[in-house]
């Protein structure tokens, strides 16, 4: 997994020459389902999201349009871009519900593997300047294909792969997110098989703590913790106080301003109470949090505050929360 400098998404402009035409900044972001779903199950809705948030007090010249692609098709339709447009943000869903709705999980996810290599040239083509692939369970095969395929033809592309507990038969844990210049997965590790792996090749966050009970190991517990991920992650698109993961993550926040292993460091560590960001969870951590008196309060807080969990407040479930971790070190 390489390292490339990503701008984020407040800080992207276009240079242009005096009296020319304004360029236009290209970027895609995909959201694609999993074995025997479609995208109509949430993958619109988290692309109905992101075009929202992007358009939402977006700074002059952005635009984010939604477009709809589908294994039907051999042809990507896209979006025009305005006439005052200078960065456009394609959100795209892709359909692959017939080769989705296979008997074997392990078949679907074949499936998804080889149709990506169908769409490669039409999205090196059309000159992105950055990817953004969204997959969730054997729809991963899909992105981890189309971004090796991006990269071995223009590897000057962007490409940043999301795994949303990502089906990970045999060896493909660590497969999945070796071409991306970042990988990350959110995973549930609870009962179903081949959905628990950490990948090698990604910033991992386990989601286990936060959904659904997995004390007990039925098989309705485990489909339940297994579309955890893609609920999780959906309800971060639509949420400005998730700054710090999900969604957000692609705008990069950590120090050197690189969506890398660094930014996996805060993820993984801050989760369990870093409010300094110093990678522990200690007695500072606690300080700084009550020190913005916004503990049990109606008061708005933030990650430095105490809001750990993500729910814009600062109370007793998020020192639950980081406490259950057990990585205070007192």
């Amino acid at each position: 997994m390489r390292k490339l400098q990503i701008e984020s998404l407040e800080q992207r402009t276009t240079l242009t020459a005096v009296g020319a035409e304004p360029a236009v900044a290209h970027d895609l972001i995909l959201i694609t389902h999993g074995w025997n779903s479609d995208v109509d199950t949430w993958p619109t809705e988290m692309q109905n999201r992101i075009v929202e948030r992007l358009n939402t007090d977006a700074p002059p010249g952005r635009e984010a349009a939604a477009v709809s692609w589908s294994e039907t098709s051999s042809t990507l339709v896209h979006a025009t871009p305005g006439p005052q447009t200078t960065t456009l943000w394609e959100v795209a869903t892709f359909d692959w519900r017939a080769s989705a709705g296979t008997f074997l999980p392990g078949s679907a996810a074949t499936n998804a593997a080889n149709l990506a290599t169908q769409y490669v040239s039409q999205i090196v083509a059309a000159n992105y300047d950055a990817v953004h692939l969204i997959a969730h369970s054997a729809g991963s095969w899909f992105i981890d294909s189309l971004v090796t395929g991006i990269e071995n033809v223009a590897p000057t592309i962007v490409t940043q792969a999301t795994f949303l507990d990502a089906y990970t038969p045999s060896d493909k844990a660590n497969v999945f997110g070796t071409d991306a210049d970042y990988a990350e997965h959110y995973v549930d590790k609870g009962f179903l098989p081949s959905t628990n792996s950490d990948l090698t090749h990604a910033v991992n966050l386990d989601l286990s703590l936060w959904g659904p009970d997995s004390s007990e190991d039925t098989l309705s517990l485990g489909v339940a913790g297994h579309s955890w991920p893609w609920q999780w992650y959906l309800a971060t698109t639509s949420a400005p106080e998730t700054s710090r993961w999900g969604f957000a993550v692609s705008l990069s926040y950590s120090t050197d301003g690189l969506p890398d292993e660094a930014d996996g460091t805060v993820i993984v560590l801050g989760q369990t109470g870093d409010s300094n960001d110093d990678g522990q969870f200690d007695t500072s951590d606690l300080i700084a949090a009550f020190a913005g008196g916004k503990f049990e309060s109606d008061e708005a807080a933030q990650w430095f505050e105490g809001d750990w969990n993500g729910d814009g407040r600062f109370d007793t479930g998020d020192l639950v929360l980081a406490f259950q971790a057990g990585t205070y070190l007192g």
